[in-house]
């Protein structure tokens, strides 16, 4: 693969799987931009909860959506130009996105954010479906699977060593009920690209995703 400014790189995947890593990493090893999707439904969800509007009010999610100023500093996701990518990383954010996200609207205009950055400056995406609805044309797909078990223990640890006070079976519930519901959605659901590669990360570790990925794509990036 001969670097390009214009590359698309789509990784799909439930929740878990070291997709977010697994892309900024792909993205400092390329020389490309890394897009957390994940992160820009997280930031409408907690600006929701944030003003108390819950996710039934459909009309008021849009507007919100539409409304508040999404970009990424090198601290992470901002909202109105504040830092907010540790709100956004909450078990009360992560219970409730599937549900936030899954309006059309509020897809759509995420979706529209996502192509405009894209297509300035190519970029490695990562989310639920970059490689079926948001880059289908995408130059190459991926889509990552792990066995529920690693992907709880994996997620556990990370909200321990933030503070966060959730037991493993909370966080394995909570990931089985977004899986359901990221996959039963009626627009943009979660589902493979027929076209993308399938990588099982059940027994990897991110470097060893990375290079998995990697060598898939015939790249070779030398440390």
């Amino acid at each position: 693969m001969s670097k390009s400014n214009h590359i698309i790189i789509a990784i799909d995947g439930p929740s878990g799987t070291g997709k977010s890593t697994t892309a900024k990493l792909m993205g400092e090893r390329l020389g490309l931009p890394y897009l957390d999707t994940g992160a820009m439904y997280r930031a409408v969800t907690w600006a929701c909860q944030n003003e108390g509007i819950p996710y039934s009010a459909e009309s008021d999610v849009v507007e919100l959506a539409g409304r508040i100023q999404i970009s990424f500093s090198d601290d992470g996701l901002m909202i109105d130009g504040i830092v907010r990518e540790s709100e956004i990383r909450t078990p009360r954010v992560s219970n409730e996105v599937s549900h936030y996200c899954k309006l059309p609207e509020v897809r759509s205009l995420m979706t529209e954010q996502q192509r405009h950055i894209g297509n300035q400056k190519g970029c490695v995406l990562d989310g639920r479906d970059i490689g079926t609805v948001v880059f289908p044309q995408a130059d190459y797909k991926f889509f990552l699977v792990t066995d529920v078990d690693v992907r709880s223990k994996r997620r556990h640890a990370e909200l321990l060593s933030k503070g966060e006070q959730v037991s493993f079976e909370e966080v394995r519930e909570n990931l089985l009920e977004r899986d359901r519901l990221d996959s039963s959605r009626a627009t943009a659901p979660l589902v493979k690209a027929e076209d993308a590669e399938l990588v099982d990360t059940t027994k990897f570790n991110i470097e060893q995703q990375v290079e998995h990925i990697l060598k898939i794509m015939g790249v070779v990036v030398t440390s």
